[in-house]
């Protein structure tokens, strides 16, 4: 019940925004695709594949190093394999500027690519969304990432699968 919940709250949030999010929640509400109600392609990596956690992992842990060498801040990936969620993992990111978010999710979409995975980029004001199936990167002005609070929405109640990456500068 508390995920029926919370998929409102999420359908009610996105489709204010328009564009893929609004497509996601009619697709959500009218359960097409396969039988289990998620919609075509949006469970695997290559088309007709389902990636292996193994290699999911690697191409997470590729997408997080771009992130982090294109300056994105306070990266988080949130494992959603045991949620029964669209996808497997949600890769968040702050940028500093609609340019920024931009090339944070461009860069990501080029190795998405180059791995094999189709992907489908949209864009709201303050917010960049790249849907590659298995995976999803989302890149948000500060702003716009408080006020959706994606980790606080998918976290378990312990917050196990979110795992927080730190800045680079946190590094030096």
């Amino acid at each position: 019940m508390a995920l029926l919940a919370a998929l409102g709250t999420v359908r009610r949030a996105v489709t204010r925004q328009g564009g893929v999010a609004s497509e996601l929640a009619r697709r959500l509400s009218t359960g097409t695709g396969p039988e289990d109600g998620i919609p075509a392609g949006c469970r695997g990596g290559p088309p007709g594949t389902v990636p292996d956690s193994q290699a999911l992992s690697s191409v997470v842990d590729d997408v997080v190093d771009l992130i982090q060498r294109a300056r994105g801040k306070d990266i988080a990936v949130v494992d959603l394999a045991n949620a029964n969620a669209l996808c497997n993992s949600f890769i968040i990111a702050t940028g500093t500027s609609r340019d920024h978010l931009g090339r944070i999710t461009g860069g990501c979409q080029y190795l998405l690519k180059e791995r094999g995975y189709t992907s489908r980029l949209e864009e709201g004001e303050e917010w960049y969304l790249l849907d590659g199936g298995s995976l999803i990167v989302h890149a948000f002005s500060r702003g716009a990432r408080n006020y959706y609070d994606l980790e606080g929405l998918h976290a378990n109640a312990d917050s196990s699968n979110v795992r927080h990456i730190p800045n680079l500068e946190e590094l030096d």
